[in-house]
């Protein structure tokens, strides 16, 4: 499938003896270097949703939002205050 604007990012390695990482769209050839990676928007690998980039993404091999890294227990907390806010508790 190829990408309209957005793409879904994972780190590859390329090179044999040198590690040198780009980071590779899973779904078309597009590839880009690390030095223009922060910054772009990218939609995540695991709930498909629009993000930009940040530093700490260089250390992923897939590349995917902030909210798909939060633990099980901070979406459950989230949820959970969410609640008493709409019942106003």
């Amino acid at each position: 499938m190829k990408c309209k604007n957005l793409h879904k990012y994972k780190r590859v390695n390329i090179g044999r003896k040198d590690t040198f990482h780009v980071f590779q769209c899973i779904e078309c050839p597009h590839y880009l270097r690390p030095e223009v990676f922060v910054g772009k928007s990218a939609r995540c690998i695991y709930c498909d949703s629009e993000f930009k980039i940040q530093p700490l993404h260089k250390k992923l091999v897939r590349i995917h939002c902030l909210d798909c890294t939060k633990s099980k227990n901070t979406k459950e907390e989230a949820a959970l205050q969410d609640l008493l806010t709409k019942l106003k508790v």
